[in-house]
């Protein structure tokens, strides 16, 4: 499922509140990815793998940091968005080992993230949208990474059906209005837009 055009022309009219949650996105990602080496502390080359999934989320972190101060933005952090927590219940309730749940869930948000990226690409003005043509192959890698280690982690067969469902949730949700804009949400509901809100 594409991401609607109307969440691409909302974005590049907000950009302030895009990076803004753009950055909290990194950290958040880089604090997941953290919380999966726990999950693989027997499977040395998973943990290394992951940790340089950390240092790259932080370094996205930083970079989309700076780009904020440069355009004389403020950075407030954010509550979770809808999307990550929609996506979270439903593999919660797929009652599959809890390594591929989470696993599966960062492989999509990765894989959305991809997507929204290289929309913003061709909607934003450098130095924004350089960096976002940089950052799509990351988390293309990302993406990868996180569903070759779900397949290794249990039945493929099983796996594919997880993934079917939470991608069908992923469809909903990023069709679905949304209250407040966010880089992973659906089409904004209304055109009140604030950094200082929080879902």
């Amino acid at each position: 499922m594409d991401t609607p055009k109307y969440w691409v022309a909302s974005a590049s009219s907000n950009e302030e509140l895009l990076l803004v949650d753009h950055a909290n996105c990194e950290r958040k990602a880089a604090g997941s990815a953290l919380a999966l080496i726990h999950r693989f502390a027997d499977d040395r080359n998973a943990c290394m793998a992951l940790s340089r999934v950390v240092r790259e989320e932080m370094r996205h972190f930083e970079q989309v940091l700076s780009l904020i101060h440069l355009k004389g933005y403020a950075f407030t952090p954010l509550g979770p968005s809808r999307y990550a927590r929609g996506l979270h219940r439903v593999a919660s309730a797929l009652g599959c080992e809890i390594r591929i749940s989470e696993l599966l869930v960062a492989a999509i948000i990765e894989a959305r993230s991809c997507e929204r990226f290289r929309l913003l690409v061709d909607a934003l003005d450098p130095p924004v949208s350089d960096l976002y043509e940089r950052l799509s192959e990351a988390e293309e890698r990302h993406f990868a990474l996180y569903l070759n280690l779900a397949n290794e982690c249990g039945d493929r067969r099983a796996i594919e059906a997880h993934l079917k469902v939470l991608l069908d949730e992923d469809a909903k949700l990023i069709t679905e209005n949304d209250e407040h804009f966010r880089f992973h949400s659906g089409p904004p509901s209304i055109a009140k837009h604030s950094n200082a809100s929080s879902d």
